[in-house]
């Protein structure tokens, strides 16, 4: 079985049937006492915020384990390898999953979860937490709960605000629970790199063009990407590139030549085989998509 799975394949293993998805890119699921998690290894391509509310399952992150206890805070990012063992019986959680495209819709900054310290190569997964805090988070678990029961042409909105701050009072935990580390040289690298990224330049298409930036080779870049990331440095690149082309298409009167010209791309045609290759779809397609 791959190591990555589709989001809704997932979900299936994980909690059963989706029941409460008006979209992929977010849900909330609930893992009541007596389902059995998968026991296969995997990476998803979502984010997750998981609350344990009863019962213990150890987990396997990467090459961590953690033991997760009523009252634990699960923070997962899409790159970390999961494997869940040694599930009580009573073990019942809820979870919280979305995209780094939905959580980052409304910013300008697309690594602003990247920059969470808790979604960092080397951090602590599970957080143990006070009791107010416990309450806290399990108030706004609830609280999406009802805003996916209720159609509304805000939901997706509604749901993006009770995540960022979820993601905040994780971070002020974050905080509280773990010492406060000077970040190392691959990590400010990372960092630099993800902000130069998010500032769209149709002059630095290529890895070479940020890599000469940084002062670093373009393997070195890349690889050190790869390892604290999960993704590579022309992988960053080309989400980057992606995220303006849709808001361009989406958002502007462009016409598809104008976008491509802006983004940098020698003509529509190369834009277009750009485009196809990252969704599936045309640009024309993925515009006409657009509501009137």
């Amino acid at each position: 079985m791959p190591d990555t799975i589709p989001k809704v394949a997932i979900a299936e293993l994980l909690m059963g049937p989706l029941s409460q998805a008006p979209l992929i890119d977010y849900h909330l699921m609930v893992s009541p006492p007596g389902r059995q998690l998968t026991n296969i290894p995997y990476r998803t391509t979502f984010y997750a915020v998981g609350l344990c509310r009863a019962g213990t399952v150890v987990l396997k992150a990467n090459r961590d384990h953690y033991q997760v206890a009523p009252g634990s805070l699960i923070l997962l990012g899409p790159e970390v390898l999961r494997h869940w063992q040694q599930q009580s019986a009573d073990y019942h959680t809820e979870a919280l999953f979305f995209t780094e495209t939905f959580f980052s819709a409304p910013y300008t900054d697309p690594t602003r979860l990247r920059q969470l310290p808790f979604f960092h190569a080397q951090a602590t997964r599970v957080l143990p937490l006070l009791s107010s805090e416990t309450a806290q988070i399990g108030q706004l678990l609830e609280q999406v709960r009802q805003t996916l029961k209720r159609p509304s042409h805000y939901q997706a909105d509604i749901v993006r605000s009770y995540v960022a701050i979820l993601l905040l009072i994780a971070a002020d935990s974050y905080e509280r629970m773990t010492p406060t580390i000077a970040p190392t040289r691959r990590v400010d690298l990372v960092t630099r790199f993800q902000q130069l990224v998010a500032q769209p330049d149709p002059n630095r298409r290529r890895v070479a063009d940020y890599a000469s930036l940084l002062f670093v080779t373009s393997k070195y870049l890349s690889e050190t990407l790869k390892a604290e990331t999960g993704r590579t440095a022309g992988e960053w690149i080309d989400s980057q590139m992606l995220r303006e082309a849709r808001h361009l298409l989406w958002q502007t009167d462009r016409s598809i030549m104008q976008v491509a010209e802006e983004l940098g791309f020698s003509d529509a045609s190369a834009f277009g085989k750009f485009f196809r290759r990252q969704t599936g779809q045309t640009p024309l397609a993925y515009k006409q998509q657009r509501p009137l």
